[in-house]
């Protein structure tokens, strides 16, 4: 996933920080939006970690996306919350 870069970055992400939600989410919304996040994939890539394979299902890379939406151990929890889709 590549950084969206936008004509005047310094005032593309303002609509994070004007959100109705708790700081550490819309931090967390502008870590993702910057590909900062901190994942196994990311510290390989800066030769933190020593694989980009997810610890959890040892499968794939661990993206963000794959962190919370794509690995079977993120979609157990979701269809188990109350913000699961019907």
């Amino acid at each position: 996933m590549q950084p969206v870069t936008l004509p005047n970055s310094s005032l593309s992400w303002v609509w994070i920080w004007k959100l109705k939600l708790p700081e550490k989410i819309k931090f967390l919304v502008w870590l993702a939006c910057h590909n900062s996040v901190p994942t196994i994939s990311l510290l390989n890539h800066r030769n933190i970690a020593p694989t980009a394979t997810c610890s959890r299902c040892n499968l794939h890379v661990e993206t963000f996306l794959h962190c919370v939406h794509d690995c079977h151990n993120s979609k157990n929890i979701w269809q188990h919350s109350r913000f699961n889709d019907p």
